[in-house]
């Protein structure tokens, strides 16, 4: 220490960092042992791949903010060349860099060499070991500070005493918290562990502010309840009304020479430094040691910025004279008055509703809350008739939060305006003008539009308008097109970008439209938010027709993705049910829920544009984003959200965001570009192409087609309890036996055959050949494992096309059959019979037409074949009377004596559903009818 002492310069050379409880101990042991009267040479070596503001400094923070004649260096060991991070005392001159944020803006030096030369060349003198003064715990607070006291040696001062030294001068307050000085002082407090005692301090220097508001000096309250008895006279009335005029009149001229003492604006000005000294304390607290907090710039233009932000501006002071709305007044019968808006009382829940993050994120969404739709009152009239009528309540008795005065939304007013918000809307919370003015101007735009007693309704016709009615409305106009004007927020609407006006945050949306596409700011808006933030982009210009038709087509891409992969989120696990009201804006007819017809070609495709559009407009409710579209806008659309549901259903299984969603898309589906250029053009044939790649093909290449054609439309009738034979083909023109050459029916029939599994799977073999013969199509590699061992349809697997052109019919209709009620059964028996006999009525027929579909839906529910057949109800009716036949039969082989009419009573033993029961069950009933 000693050494330290003696010496004229101190070099204090580290390549490491302490912790912060070690810098205050190093700079109490500092000023203890009298050190930091030394000049100071402060060298960092390090790299320099971080910025200049990120180098540690912790080792050397106590000596360059207690030294009055210090220099930090920085050395970066890879290039040997020396930088310049700070300098201050005899050193000062040799920091010449404006700007600390990148080492190419510092100054430099490439070795020791040329620092030294560039020192001796600026002739730097240093006090020396014999000729300084010992001051261990005093502080120089710059050339500033000292210039300003007029003294031949530097003025230094004793931070310990300072801190408790109380209130303060108001000429040592204004050169104290300058910022060179206030900059010293604050990094001195914080390497020394000071902070705490800086804020006391800081606090000790505000004044309680008397806060000046507009209030009843001259009687006016009294004049406004006299006025609300409706029992007095005519020539009372007009009295008192002129009473209360000149009483609001004497309120003003004593609100303004209020406002303008002299002495009220210097504790004013005297609290708004107090306040940004505190915000800068806060930063330094919140901040490490590194080179940042040596930067006399960078703490400046933080709390400049934290001014610009967040100035402590009187919210009371208001500017009458500053241009506004003005009116009659119903209650003082004024006719130049500046005119107000009533707040009503909001729910706790509302509030609170309106400061969660999806409103503070989205507040163009958040003002269209059902409970915001109800927050103004009807009531209209001048401020201050508002002001001192019933406390806390509107001249309709309803309970009133905040009274907004129609003034330009700038400077006090704005501020005034402000705070009466936060009450109403925040329960006074400052969540951030920009939200809260945006929240506020949807809700005045809102209520224009909805509530009757605003004008909604009667735009076009102000001519027929009432006229209380329209004052109202002029107002509530006037008053929302000032904020939307004058409101400020963040460029890019988010805390990285400047701040700037409202319209021309919304020239960057659009810009950022123009290039971001389905990505931009705008489209990735909730869709309620969406439509508010096109209203204000037109109302204010900056939006143009052509540039909002482009926007809304693309947000109904966007949400109509959005939308599906919400609902898929929801239904993850679940059936796809959910999905069906997307099949039904792509095709016309459906089998079942999920499986639409194919009625050939183009047919089967939806091509009304109001059944697409009412559709749609309940599986994607979006308030009034689908309203007001025309037929052409609605026609160019349908096409692409046609294809993008058909992608989406049977391709989207995975949730993931619309913007991976997208992305992903482009990758993989060749048309994606075109389909989500809105400028572009979807060919019409890819629309049909994509719809009908579900459905067999208009002329599929069948395996035989002499076969299939002799075999198409015919109605393959049941032979036996679970469907068409086994021994032979039904179709009236094949008949084409599945016996093996060398066995007959006489030889079945007289039980000469003994069925051997090798026998069984010869019948098997040759009915599963003849069934793929007829109805399997050419490059579908996939019938063969399907049909492998009984030539019954594959599964389809949607969207692939059916491998074959037949289905499970019958087993659906036995399955079908199965599963009713006796009662049922009987019903359905009486009401076929009657139909077949040509006597069948509404009542037989609803039977009939009940049973019919739900056979159709128990085939589409096995899933094989050709679910999306257009016959299929028609085939289903055609095999029925053989279905009843067989059931007698059936009753009959099971002895059920006079009773074989009532097919209701047959019993199915799903078990006996194989190839050996079904030959039996066939056999006996050609012998029983004698065939065999």
């Amino acid at each position: 220490m000693q050494e330290i002492r003696d010496s004229d310069i101190w070099f204090l050379l580290t390549d490491g960092e302490v912790p912060d409880y070690e810098v205050h101990t190093l700079a109490g042991l500092g000023q203890e042992l009298g050190v930091f009267d030394c000049a100071t040479v402060f060298l960092i070596t390090s790299h320099t791949r971080n910025a200049p503001n990120e180098a540690n400094v912790s080792v050397g923070i106590t000596s360059y903010a207690n030294c009055s004649n210090a220099l930090c260096l920085f050395k970066d060991y890879e290039s040997n060349r020396i930088y310049v991070i700070a300098s201050k005392g005899s050193f000062a001159a040799l920091d010449q860099a404006e700007d600390h944020d990148s080492w190419e803006k510092l100054t430099s030096f490439p070795n020791e060499a040329a620092l030294v030369q560039k020192i001796t060349e600026m002739e730097v003198h240093v006090p020396t070991a014999k000729t300084r003064t010992s001051t261990p715990a005093q502080l120089n607070l710059g050339e500033e500070w000292n210039a300003a006291h007029n003294n031949s040696q530097p003025t230094l001062v004793d931070v310990d005493v300072l801190l408790r030294a109380g209130v303060i001068s108001d000429e040592d307050r204004d050169l104290l918290f300058a910022d060179e000085a206030f900059d010293a002082l604050l990094l001195a407090c914080k390497s020394r562990g000071k902070l705490n005692e800086l804020r006391s301090f800081l606090l000790a220097q505000k004044v309680e502010q008397l806060t000046v508001k507009l209030e009843d000096v001259s009687g006016a309250a009294g004049f406004i309840h006299l006025l609300a008895d409706t029992e007095i006279s005519s020539e009372a009335r007009v009295l008192l009304q002129s009473k209360l005029r000149d009483a609001h009149e004497e309120n003003r001229r004593a609100y303004t020479a209020a406002q303008n003492d002299v002495k009220l604006q210097g504790i004013r000005d005297r609290n708004r430094k107090m306040d940004a000294a505190l915000r800068a304390l806060s930063d330094s607290e919140k901040s490490g040691f590194t080179a940042e907090i040596l930067s006399r710039k960078s703490n400046r233009a933080r709390r400049a910025e934290n001014v610009s932000a967040d100035s402590a501006v009187d919210v009371s002071v208001l500017d009458f004279e500053a241009p506004g709305f003005r009116g009659e007044c119903q209650v003082c019968c004024g006719d130049n008055e500046i005119l107000s808006i009533a707040l009503k009382v909001l729910s706790l829940d509302a509030m609170a509703a309106n400061t969660d993050n999806f409103a503070l994120d989205f507040p163009l969404a958040a003002g269209r809350f059902e409970a915001n739709m109800n927050i103004l009152s009807s009531q209209c009239i001048c401020f201050q008739c508002a002001l001192f009528g019933r406390p806390g309540h509107s001249i309709y008795g309803e309970e009133v939060s905040a009274v907004i005065p129609t003034l330009e939304y700038t400077g006090s007013n704005k501020s005034y305006i402000n705070q009466q918000l936060y009450r109403a809307l925040n329960a006074g919370l400052k969540t951030g003008v920009p939200a809260m003015g945006q929240l506020f101007a949807t809700i005045l735009d809102r209520t224009l539009r909805v509530k009757k007693w605003a004008g909604a309704g009667f735009e076009n016709e102000k001519g027929s308008m009432d006229a209380e009615v329209l004052q109202r409305r002029d107002a509530m106009t006037w008053l929302l097109n000032n904020i939307i004007l004058h409101l400020r927020v963040r460029e890019t609407f988010n805390e990285l970008g400047q701040w700037t006006t409202y319209p021309v945050a919304l020239t960057w949306a659009a810009q950022d439209f123009r290039n971001q596409g389905l990505t931009s700011w705008c489209i990735n808006y909730p869709v309620a938010g969406f439509m508010q933030l096109l209203r204000f982009g037109k109302t204010l210009d900056v939006f143009s027709d052509e540039i909002i038709t482009d926007m809304m087509n693309t947000k109904f891409l966007h949400s109509f993705v959005s939308t599906f992969l919400a609902r898929l989120y929801k239904n993850m696990g679940k059936p796809r049910d959910w999905t069906k009201p997307l099949l039904e804006i792509l095709y016309v007819e459906f089998n079942d829920d999920l499986i639409p017809k194919d009625m050939g070609g183009d047919a089967s495709i939806l091509r009304s544009v109001s059944t697409f559009w009412s559709i749609l407009m309940k599986f994607m409710p979006a308030e009034d984003f689908l309203n007001g579209w025309t037929e052409e806008e609605s026609r160019r659309m349908m096409s692409r959200i046609q294809i993008l549901a058909f992608w989406l259903v049977f391709y989207q299984f995975a949730h993931n965001s619309a913007k991976t969603y997208f992305a992903q898309l482009r990758s993989k589906e060749p048309l994606a570009v075109a389909l989500l250029d809105i400028k572009g053009e979807v060919p019409e044939n890819a629309v049909i192409e994509i719809l009908l790649s579900i459905f067999i093909e208009s002329k599929p290449d069948f395996k035989n087609k002499d076969a299939y054609a002799s075999h198409k439309g015919a109605v393959v009738p049941f032979e036996n309890p679970f469907g068409a034979s086994v021994l032979h083909c039904g179709a009236p023109n094949c008949g084409i036996s599945f016996l093996p050459d060398d066995v007959s029916l006489d030889q079945i029939a007289s039980r000469k055959i003994e069925w051997t599994p090798r026998l069984l799977d010869q019948i098997r073999k040759k009915r599963r050949d003849h069934l793929i013969d007829i109805f399997g199509i050419l490059g579908k590699p996939e019938i063969n494992e399907e049909a492998s061992e009984t030539g019954l349809p594959g599964v389809t697997k949607t969207p692939s096309r059916p491998s074959e052109v037949h289905t499970c019919m019958h087993i659906g209709i036995v399955k079908t059959w199965a599963a009713l009620t006796r009662k049922e059964k009987r019903d359905l028996t009486d009401a076929l019979q009657s139909s077949w006999a040509g006597d069948c009525d509404k009542e037989d027929e609803r039977v009939i037409e009940e049973f019919v579909i739900k056979a159709r839906k128990c085939i589409c529910g096995v899933g094989r074949g050709n679910v999306y057949s257009a016959t299929m109800e028609r085939d289903i009716r055609a095999v029925l009377p053989s279905f009843l036949e067989v059931l007698k039969v059936g009753l009959a082989l099971g002895k059920y004596e006079g009773m074989c009419e009532d097919v209701s009573l047959y019993e199915f033993d799903f078990g006996k559903n194989r190839v050996a029961e079904k030959i039996w069950w066939e056999v006996e009933s050609l012998k029983m009818r004698g065939l065999v």
